[in-house]
């Protein structure tokens, strides 16, 4: 990059960061007013209603952060069980004006959309819209017939969400450099191309997949894959690993999880969660990202060997999701979910359910 366009990428990073600034602080604002407010009443009920404004803004603060990080696509996902039938839904509601202005006949042939998974509604109909943007793209440059059929499958543990399209496919040896976010087969004026990676990176946080295929229909085929979701019988009592330097971080981990049948076993550094794996009843691993003696990944890494079995039972907590190690962290390990702090309760308890497969 030349000095000029270093100076523009500046400048759009100082106005960027300027706006972000002026978001976040109208809530504070308002926060620290209401405490102020709080700490010189006397009256309980004013006091109430102090606390009520807070939690308003604290909402209001959350909201801000979730826009910017949904720009991002670093929102980390909100899990919960979600049917086949509703993202297919969401996804086609969306584009079925987009589709009949450019001449395509979007149609569903789904024979599974009862089957559920554990995943964020907006996040995996966007993944999957991404697909279906993609082959109306596709299919928008060729003659008639201009066909999008959007299907779901289910084989075994897996959820299979497909784009089937009449377009001019793309050739088998560009099916991996399609992910690549530096590349694309769009024409200036149509989009960023970004769809596959964007898609690519919403599943693999949701512990599934993208693919492409040759579709039957003589173009391309786009699989968003994803596991199925079996609810844990509430007999098994579960016992998950927690690991964070702060005690009173481990405290609100054994307050909410305990409420949900679950047994906690603390540990404050790696060496210390290293050595708790041993107990071969956990099933799950909730780590701060930044710990006194390494991170998430170094203990992720030294677990490969010991509990491999936990690869896909990883949550990894933080209160800088963006930062670059640890988007290194969930590309190394791409079935981790991710808890950005601040967290709710719902939050924490939709990233400990664990979807099991019908054999287990």
């Amino acid at each position: 990059m030349d000095r000029h366009g270093y100076l523009d990428t500046l400048a759009a990073a100082h106005d960027v960061l300027a706006h972000v600034l002026h978001e976040l602080n109208n809530p504070m604002a308002a926060l620290s007013g209401y405490l102020q407010l709080a700490r010189r009443t006397t009256d309980a009920a004013r006091l109430q209603e102090y606390v009520r404004l807070c939690a308003e803004q604290v909402d209001g603060y959350r909201r801000v952060v979730d826009r910017f990080e949904e720009a991002l696509y670093v929102r980390p996902p909100r899990v919960q069980p979600v049917t086949a039938a509703d993202v297919v839904a969401v996804a086609l509601g969306r584009r079925t004006a987009a589709a009949a202005e450019a001449g395509v006949v979007l149609s569903r042939e789904v024979a599974d959309e009862a089957v559920q998974v554990n995943g964020d509604l907006d996040l995996l109909s966007r993944a999957y819209g991404k697909l279906v943007d993609n082959a109306i793209e596709a299919v928008a440059r060729v003659a008639e017939p201009r066909r999008v059929v959007a299907g779901v499958s289910c084989d075994g543990g897996t959820l299979r969400l497909t784009v089937d399209d009449t377009g001019p496919g793309v050739p088998e040896a560009l099916w991996e450099a399609a992910f690549d976010p530096t590349y694309t087969t769009r024409r200036s004026g149509r989009g960023t191309g970004f769809g596959l990676p964007t898609a690519l990176a919403i599943a693999r946080r949701q512990g599934g997949d993208v693919e492409l295929q040759l579709s039957p229909l003589g173009g391309t085929r786009a699989i968003l894959s994803l596991p199925v979701l079996v609810p844990v019988a509430p007999e098994s009592r579960r016992r998950v690993l927690c690991v964070d330097d702060e005690v009173f971080i481990l405290d609100l981990y054994e307050d909410v999880l305990s409420g949900q049948g679950i047994e906690i076993v603390r540990a404050q550094t790696v060496a210390e969660a290293t050595a708790a794996l041993a107990d071969p009843r956990i099933d799950q691993v909730v780590c701060d990202f930044r710990l006194p003696d390494g991170t998430a990944s170094t203990l992720m890494v030294a677990a490969a060997t010991v509990r491999p079995d936990l690869a896909s039972h990883w949550v990894v907590c933080t209160g800088d999701p963006s930062q670059p190690d640890v988007a290194t962290c969930l590309r190394a390990f791409p079935a981790a979910r991710l808890l950005a702090k601040p967290f709710s309760i719902q939050d924490l308890i939709q990233r400990t359910a664990i979807p099991r497969k019908p054999s287990e």
